[in-house]
């Protein structure tokens, strides 16, 4: 499985999204990348304390890819964003 203390997938989605996630800003691929954002921070609170360059590359891609949504700090801010997409 994937250990708690093991970076190297936010590293990779981090990495791939600093790359092409511009591509999804119109339409139905936004809101793919919007699902996926929810999912992906929704992940990260599965880890333990972030080191800092991962917590600062995660907070880079999320002001690059949308900076006029903030980040959530608490879990269960993204679990009502989580629900809000179940809808």
């Amino acid at each position: 499985m994937d250990p708690p203390t093991d970076f190297f997938r936010i590293r990779m989605v981090a990495t791939v999204l600093e790359t092409c996630g511009g591509y999804f800003d119109r339409g139905v691929a936004k809101r793919k990348l919007d699902v996926f954002l929810v999912y992906f921070q929704r992940y990260l609170f599965t880890k333990s304390a972030l080191p800092m360059d991962v917590e600062f590359d995660v907070q880079d891609l999320l002001d690059l890819l949308r900076p006029k949504v903030s980040s959530k700090e608490e879990p269960l801010a993204w679990d009502g964003s989580f629900q809000n997409w179940l809808g």
